[in-house]
């Protein structure tokens, strides 16, 4: 009950949608909740990244999902494309966090995650350990796409753990955009603030 929710889910121009403005061409974007120094959501993100607890990551798809479920901005979605680890972090995690979120998300809205699509061709350091303006650089074309699944005029939800500066997201679904004529949404656990 105390975790601060957004409701952009609701909102044509929030924070995220401005975050991406004449960055990324989307169609709408959300965050579940805000994240900031000490609150429970920032409690929420390190056990989920740091204590293995990849369940939270799931729960908070689940109600992300719930909230999309009744939004008009996110109907008829086709797919579901968690941003990927390195395969390296992602085996040193164990799990792909913003994967866990997608199936949450997949469970509640009944759309399938294909995490088979983009992939990360670069272990970069991670973004929470770098300055807010190296973040810009530090994502740059460290993602492809695979031909794998054809998303042509497909509508797509992108979803991560945490957004701050929105780079990881920009340089993601660039990529996308780049190889695939699409509709982007995009849907985080937390924007920091």
């Amino acid at each position: 009950h105390t975790i601060p929710y957004t409701d952009f889910h609701n909102e044509r121009h929030n924070l995220m949608t401005n975050l991406f403005y004449e960055r990324l061409p989307i169609n709408h974007a959300t965050a579940l909740c805000y994240f900031s120094k000490g609150n429970i959501t920032q409690t929420i993100i390190h056990n989920i990244k740091f204590h293995k607890h990849k369940e939270l990551a799931y729960i908070m798809g689940e109600i992300l999902g719930q909230k999309l479920s009744n939004s008009d901005y996110y109907r008829n979605i086709d797919f579901i494309i968690p941003i990927p680890l390195h395969y390296k972090r992602e085996n040193k995690r164990g799990y792909n966090q913003s994967e866990m979120f997608a199936i949450g998300i997949s469970k509640t809205m009944n759309v399938p995650v294909a995490n088979n699509v983009l992939f990360r061709n670069i272990h970069n350091k991670p973004q929470s350990s770098t300055s807010y303006a190296s973040r810009i650089t530090n994502v740059e074309d460290i993602f492809y796409v695979s031909q794998n699944v054809d998303l042509t005029n497909k509508k797509i939800l992108l979803v991560d753990d945490v957004v701050t500066t929105g780079s990881t997201i920009v340089s993601a679904g660039n990529v996308v955009l780049k190889q695939y004529n699409v509709e982007l949404l995009v849907g985080v656990i937390a924007i920091a603030i």
